[in-house]
């Protein structure tokens, strides 16, 4: 199936005429839809009149920073970086800015590249995911997006019947700007906002807006053969009727490709960090991805009824040659998403399908050069989730959840291999939440989620480098039954904190294997596995006035163990660090001179395979921004790794023995100081 609609907007997104005429389109976008409490803000910006800071995640429950907003205006470059400040989200990097990161909420997502999933990602309310679950971070340009709000499965009811990690909503969008940025190895960037202010049609009470951006980016890298680029543009219109209702239609696309250079062994990766892995430069993998999505949304509401609705369709071709143990992939499909949901009074009810057709094509890799094709697929899947919740008011100050969601998904492949797997779930919760005044808020949560396996968990590659074919791999769904417990504070400008502490048992838990190079070896279910965790943020304003002082903090703690294996016993899983957070302490004056110093940190050793036989170092790294924002203009310096240490970041996957510790090579070195200078002026 192929719809020409999506095609079309596909072969729009490549053409620079369209990029430029979005660009001329208009700023002030349409309102997005309510949310659950206040988003989380992406560093750079501020919305005053919404009183919004921004913040981090503290488990079920998003826990602002200063209200006052961050003090410089860091350029978005990297989502690991950007994303990796938050409480409930554990971000390990990749080879570079573009590349994806490992992005884990409460041990969800430990796969390896450069498969993601764990997470539902949404933009304009509906996901980014194909109906396999999966999803490319690579083609979000975040800084079109004013703030990101995190939600584990246990705070949102379609995620938990489709991500075990729960949603990534990218929300809103930045304010009418033209930024540009260059810097360490090549970095280059340049984003471009602009476009019309709502205009009211004052008799009929009715309001439009639209708004257009462009940005481009590109990096040599810091590694050999780690070269980067991303362009994206999207345009929206949005139109409305007061707060009744309103309708609104976006066009979003992105061009990315990026170099890899490959995972190294644990001696290379603390000797010559920035080295190539032999076969890395034999191999010569690369990702180019082409990626354009349509979307429209709607939204009614009246006293306590509300009726929303989304539907979505986006285009990806993807080609993406890996090394010689996977060969080479072209995919082009199209993915479909339809959501619909209401509320009355104590109750709401939703349903999203989402549907995934592609064609994929495999060949093999020889030595950087196209060689015989090995399979030709054709994927067909289907996810429906359906939920309902009633909220009931004990009291004054109790207030009492209970609902359910609902899941049917199916994984179809015709061509070298012919299967056919579906999966279903009922998963009930219940969530108990006291507020004994406006600032504190005490909650507990029970629920049970699930998540089906992507097609790459059930399609494998086997055999000879030269003589590959596939076979599918028989997988059942995972599960989780999930319980939290936590304490919120939130005192407005001076002080907010909160702390959530979580149990989780898993059962078939999806660990996806690497081989000794770093190539997919193929996904497994465990048996019994549990995760603890407790997740904790602080905001503080210190001082007000001429000289304002402000900082935060956050931290993860989370294990994850084996629970009596038989091979295993109670090892750690593999892939995950026990401790991960990060500070800032921000600094200003009202001449506009600003500074910020930051840390982040990976306390103790983090296991590489699930034996517990390879593991890597902790780290603790600083970073330090200073610059100057007057009458809408800032110029900021932005130092990374300010000491230049070296490090390990993350690992190209997990293993499940490694028999040769010294000669596996599955370690992403961390980089090493680096410096972006960025310049913005906003109207």
């Amino acid at each position: 199936m192929r719809i020409a609609s999506s095609l079309l907007l596909y072969r729009l997104v490549r053409s620079r005429a369209w990029a430029v005429a979005a660009l001329l389109a208009g700023a002030g976008f349409g309102a997005e839809g309510a949310v659950d409490d206040a988003p989380v803000l992406l560093r750079p910006y501020v919305v005053e009149e919404q009183g919004l800071g921004p913040g981090v995640v503290c488990g079920g429950e998003p826990v602002e920073r200063s209200a006052g907003g961050s003090l410089a205006p860091v350029m978005q470059c990297s989502l690991a970086d950007l994303l990796g400040g938050s409480a409930g989200l554990v971000v390990q990097p990749g080879f570079g800015e573009i590349d994806p990161p490992r992005i884990s909420a409460r041990g969800s997502g430990l796969q390896s590249a450069p498969v993601n999933r764990g997470l539902l990602v949404r933009m304009n309310g509906l996901p980014l995911n194909a109906a396999d679950g999966t999803f490319n971070t690579a083609l979000i340009e975040s800084a079109f997006f004013e703030g990101v709000q995190a939600r584990p499965a246990s705070g949102n009811s379609a995620s938990s019947a489709l991500a075990l990690g729960g949603a990534l909503d990218f929300l809103g969008y930045a304010p009418m700007r033209l930024a540009a940025a260059g810097g360490s190895d090549g970095l280059r960037k340049f984003v471009a906002q602009a476009g019309a202010a709502p205009f009211p049609v004052i008799e009929r009470q009715r309001a439009y807006r639209v708004a257009g951006a462009f940005a481009a980016m590109q990096a040599e890298g810091w590694r050999l053969q780690s070269a980067q680029q991303r362009t994206a543009a999207i345009a929206q219109t949005a139109w409305g009727r007061g707060e009744e209702y309103g309708v609104r239609a976006s066009l979003y696309g992105t061009e990315v490709s990026y170099d890899v250079p490959g995972p190294l062994t644990l001696g290379q990766a603390e000797a010559n960090p920035d080295s190539l892995s032999a076969m890395a430069a034999a191999d010569r993998p690369r990702r180019e991805t082409q990626f354009g999505r349509l979307a429209v949304t709607g939204e009614w509401r009246r006293s306590e009824l509300g009726l929303s609705g989304a539907f979505s369709v986006q285009q990806t071709d993807d080609w993406f040659r890996q090394l010689r143990s996977n060969g080479l992939v072209a995919t082009r499909g199209t993915d479909c998403a339809a959501q619909l949901s209401g509320r009355m009074r104590m109750l709401s009810v939703g349903a999203l399908w989402l549907g995934t057709w592609r064609d994929q094509q495999r060949f093999s890799n020889l030595a950087g050069v196209t060689g015989p094709r090995f399979a030709d697929l054709q994927q067909e899947a289907h996810s429906v989730a359906g939920w309902a919740d009633s909220t009931w008011r004990l009291g004054g100050d109790w207030e009492f959840t209970t609902g359910f969601s609902w899941l049917y998904a199916d994984r179809v492949v015709d061509g070298s291999v012919a299967v056919h797997s579906d999966y279903s779930a009922i998963l009930p919760r219940l969530g108990v939440e006291w507020r004994p005044t406006s600032q504190w808020k005490l909650f507990a949560r029970a629920q049970r989620g699930t998540e089906a396996p992507t097609f790459d968990d059930l399609v494998t590659v086997r055999g000879a480098s030269t003589k590959l074919a596939l076979a599918w791999a028989p997988l059942r769904r995972q599960r989780a039954d999930t319980g939290e417990v936590g304490l919120r504070y939130d005192g407005g400008s001076p002080i907010s904190f909160g702390v959530t502490a979580y149990a989780a048992n898993w059962r078939d838990e999806l660990l996806r294997l690497a081989d000794a190079s770093g190539a997919a070896r193929g996904t497994v279910n465990a048996g019994p596995t549990w995760h603890r965790g407790i997740e904790s943020s602080l905001s503080w304003v210190v001082s007000k006035g001429r000289h304002r002082l402000a900082c935060w903090i956050a931290h993860n703690w989370n294990v994850a163990r084996f629970a009596g294996d038989p091979v295993y016993g109670q090892n750690r899983l593999a892939g995950l660090p026990e401790h991960a957070g990060a500070a800032e302490l921000e600094w200003s004056h009202d001449h506009g001179t600003f500074a910020a110093f930051g840390a982040n940190w990976v306390w103790g050793r983090t296991y590489a395979d699930h034996a517990n036989r390879l593991s890597y170092p902790g780290y603790a790294l600083a970073s330090l921004r200073l610059g100057w924002r007057k009458d809408r203009w800032s110029v900021a310096l932005e130092v990374g790794n300010v000491l230049d240490r070296g490090y390990i970041a993350s690992t190209a996957g997990v293993v499940d023995l490694a028999r040769e510790p010294a000669g596996t090579a599955v370690f992403l070195p961390g980089r090493p100081r680096s410096l972006v200078v960025s310049v913005e002026r906003r109207w």
